[in-house]
């Protein structure tokens, strides 16, 4: 019994003294348009091939694939915007 209350009071301790860090104050929290970016990214793209690694290609190749990629799937301008946004950010993290 006096072994339980000590891991009690320890892991009491421990997440009482852990610091609070929530989504939106990391640096690394993808935002919500890059996370719909995300998701239309492999919703799309995946109907006609394997979804590609993002940091397989560089920003300036994906600036290339991004426009004709996204006529074949008939991406709306918002889309675009979105995937490109979520593209960013995945070669920043």
């Amino acid at each position: 019994m006096k072994n339980f209350l000590f891991l009690f009071i320890a892991t009491a301790v421990l997440v009482a003294c852990s610091p609070k860090v929530t989504e939106t104050e990391t640096a690394d929290a993808m935002s919500a348009e890059a996370a719909t970016g995300k998701s239309v990214f492999s919703q799309k793209c995946k109907k006609c091939h394997d979804l590609p690694v993002v940091d397989s290609y560089s920003k300036e190749k994906w600036d290339k694939i991004l426009p004709v990629m996204s006529e074949k799937a008939k991406l709306i301008e918002s889309e675009r915007g979105q995937v490109e946004v979520y593209i960013n950010w995945e070669l920043e993290h």
